[in-house]
């Protein structure tokens, strides 16, 4: 487990006076949250977070990542840890991030209107003229030589995301090309510190 003030930065922990406590793990989705899980509550067209926020709360959530402007409508009485950002999904992928195991040699990310796929699917084939273990993630899905998995998305949700990565790191693949849709970089699916 991690303690939560290392996932945060300081002037988080700070100015929200964030209680230091112990972290298995993070999601996006109530059903996956277990003991001392961060459960990030999002809110969109389509789904509301701040109406699975109880359910989080007894599957284990032990914090909740959610934006300023929904966080005025929370009961402030709920005994759990608030993690309030103009950009939750920024500092969602940035957890999920620092929660991996992966240190590829290579991380690449395509990106761009059209042709993402193909760019992804042709770098990752020279590749293995090179005799390099490579993998991509993207419209595909996952792809390497001993690991196959369809995607929904063609940038997954960073926990998704970045699950895959540490699978295929430990199948001791050394370089992996990401497609990085405008909606994963705009959302902050897919990160600098990531690529």
């Amino acid at each position: 487990m991690t303690k939560l003030h290392s996932l945060l930065a300081d002037e988080i922990v700070k100015n929200q006076n964030i209680k230091d406590i112990l972290i298995k793990g993070i999601s996006c989705d109530s059903r996956r949250i277990k003991k001392n899980y961060i459960f990030a509550a999002f809110c969109g067209e389509k789904v509301d977070g701040i109406n699975f926020i109880n359910e989080a709360i007894n599957n284990g959530a032990v914090a909740v990542i959610i934006d300023s402007k929904t966080f005025k409508n929370i009961n402030k009485n709920l005994k759990i840890e608030f993690i309030i950002h103009k950009v939750p999904r920024k500092i969602y992928a940035i957890i999920c991030n620092k929660l991996s195991s992966y240190k590829f040699k290579n991380l690449i990310g395509v990106t761009g209107t059209n042709g993402k796929t193909s760019v992804a699917w042709y770098v990752h084939q020279f590749s293995k003229f090179s005799d390099s273990k490579t993998a991509s993630i993207g419209t595909l899905g996952t792809i390497s030589k001993s690991f196959i998995k369809n995607n929904t998305l063609t940038t997954p949700e960073s926990e998704i995301l970045v699950s895959s990565l540490d699978k295929l790191y430990f199948k001791n693949i050394k370089n992996v090309i990401i497609e990085a849709s405008s909606h994963g970089m705009s959302t902050g699916i897919v990160m600098k510190s990531l690529l």
